[in-house]
């Protein structure tokens, strides 16, 4: 086990993250709400979540897009609960690898009317195409297969409070 990205680097990414989105809705703060998605994104999401100085709505979806290590089709297990409608909305997830659940999540949440919608990543992966719609991210990684931060390892070393490589 090798650790990529440190305990202090991933503090102050999601710190720059929250500050971004804090800034951005400052004079409007009651109307965000932040969508996690769940399982790899929920370290992340309570962090961003405490860094983001705003009275926010917080739901979860449960998207499932690997088995294993392979990629496969998207299912979302969860949806959403909130009314969406006209509010800022933040989709949360860990990676952004290749785009696959993302774009489905994006186009799914579309549907729900939000005034805004925007991608949060923590991680994006180097040379991947970025999105065409609004994305914030925090670190690019190369290739690796990449775990602990909320992310597994076949479904292990999710608490882990670094990043680290195969």
């Amino acid at each position: 086990m090798n650790e990529l990205i440190s305990k202090a680097s991933l503090n102050h990414h999601v710190r720059k993250i929250g500050t971004t989105i804090t800034k951005k809705h400052q004079p409007d703060m009651n109307n965000v709400v932040m969508v996690c998605l769940l399982n790899g994104a929920f370290v992340f999401f309570a962090d961003l979540v405490r860094q983001t100085h705003l009275n926010i709505q917080c739901d979860f979806m449960r998207v499932k897009s690997y088995n294993g290590q392979e990629q496969s089709d998207i299912q979302i297990l969860k949806d959403v609960e909130t009314d969406l409608t006209g509010k800022h909305v933040y989709i949360v997830d860990d990676f952004f690898d290749t785009g696959n659940t993302m774009n489905a999540v994006y186009s799914h949440l579309q549907s729900h009317n939000p005034a805004s919608l925007t991608a949060v990543t923590l991680l994006k992966r180097y040379r991947c195409k970025r999105p065409t719609y609004p994305f914030i991210y925090g670190i690019e990684i190369k290739k690796d297969w990449v775990f602990g931060y909320g992310l597994d390892n076949i479904g292990y070393c999710r608490n882990l409070s670094s990043i680290f490589k195969v």
